[in-house]
């Protein structure tokens, strides 16, 4: 369907399996064999869309633990003193590395969950991991990054002029970059919030604002984000983690989300896991 993947030698083969079943679900999603979208695929060719597993080397566990902890609660000196040390460590070598071997999308063996309570047929069954799989966002983002912004850069481009942008942007008003879950969700409820979307990361630029919203939004519509624990870890960045909230706060993106006539690489249903 125009989208390769490609994985480090130790990222064990039933998460490879998982990976490889997301993303050819996202791009077939009525499993006719057929690309549902020939104009993304298309896209997806000419950008050679390339998603990259890595797995757990002390040098990817070390810059993964950098990532997270600049978008974690921590103190300013802990995160200076971590991304001293990683720079140190391994920012000559992995740096270097990254620039001469196309990785494309990134994601970590360690966050590929297939038994994840994300997906509504793992959480009827009663016994799940509570921790979400990244491979929802991540290839997802592999999608719409080196891909749908270019088949239909009016509409789902990401930037703040594009459809899709506008839709996004307008759901976080004028709250920055972090809500208070103090405030929103725990004193008051969601029903009085107009704002409802506010990316914990304050690196992250307006294509990367769009496209997370747009990940966040359409998972939810998909019923990824709608279980207990999900919800309150969610709720300093999003709030409308069911398609009914995402329908009722957000009508015209709901709208736009779910017109998969117009759209037919939108899907109507979430990837179902791989579990050997």
């Amino acid at each position: 369907f125009g989208a390769s993947l490609t994985a480090t030698e130790d990222v064990p083969f039933d998460k490879v399996c998982h990976a490889v079943n997301v993303l050819y679900q996202y791009l077939d999603n009525d499993g006719d064999g057929n690309c549902d979208d020939e104009r993304l695929c298309q896209e997806l060719t000419n950008e050679e869309a390339l998603l990259t597993m890595l797995g757990e080397s002390n040098l990817f566990k070390r810059k993964r633990r950098h990532d997270r902890l600049l978008k974690s609660p921590s103190s300013e000196k802990e995160k200076d003193s971590e991304s001293n040390l990683f720079s140190l460590i391994s920012n000559r070598w992995l740096s270097r590395t990254l620039q001469v071997i196309p990785c494309g999308q990134l994601l970590y063996a360690c966050e590929t969950i297939p038994n994840s309570c994300a997906f509504p047929s793992n959480r009827a069954s009663g016994d799940c991991d509570y921790q979400f799989d990244a491979s929802l966002e991540e290839i997802l983002h592999m999608i719409t990054s080196q891909g749908l912004s270019y088949a239909y850069p009016e509409v789902f481009e990401e930037n703040a002029n594009s459809e899709i942008g506008k839709l996004i942007l307008d759901l976080n008003g004028n709250c920055g970059n972090e809500m208070d879950t103090l405030v929103i969700g725990l004193i008051l409820p969601v029903e009085t919030v107009t704002v409802f979307y506010a990316y914990n990361d304050p690196t992250c630029d307006e294509s990367c604002l769009v496209a997370e919203g747009i990940y966040w939004a359409l998972t939810s519509i998909l019923g990824a984000q709608d279980y207990s624990d999900r919800i309150n870890y969610i709720s300093n960045e999003w709030l409308l983690y069911s398609s009914d909230l995402v329908q009722t706060n957000a009508p015209d993106l709901y709208d736009l989300l779910t017109d998969n006539s117009t759209y037919p690489w939108l899907p109507s249903k979430l990837p179902e896991p791989y579990l050997g």
